[in-house]
């Protein structure tokens, strides 16, 4: 499964936001090279979009962060957001 890169993010904080449902994906996550866990977005009844992992707190700058889909492959992965 591809990595979702997202692009360079500035600032003290970021969330990654997407739906929880039956067909979501675990979602592995790594912030500036580090692993910080993975994540699962799995719910009997289908979400709306909600924030899945968020991190603040951390020093000003450029942060880098990668998704990874670390699921079976009939589950899928969706983001709908970061900020």
């Amino acid at each position: 499964m591809p990595n979702l890169q997202i692009p360079s993010i500035k600032g003290t904080g970021i969330y990654l936001q997407g739906p929880y449902a039956d067909d979501q994906a675990n979602r592995w996550v790594i912030l500036d090279g580090k692993d910080v866990g993975q994540f699962g977005a799995y719910s009997d009844h289908r979400n709306p979009s909600v924030p899945f992992w968020g991190a603040k707190g951390l020093a000003n700058g450029d942060h880098n962060v990668i998704v990874k889909h670390n699921d079976t492959t009939t589950k899928i992965l969706v983001m709908d957001a970061w900020m």
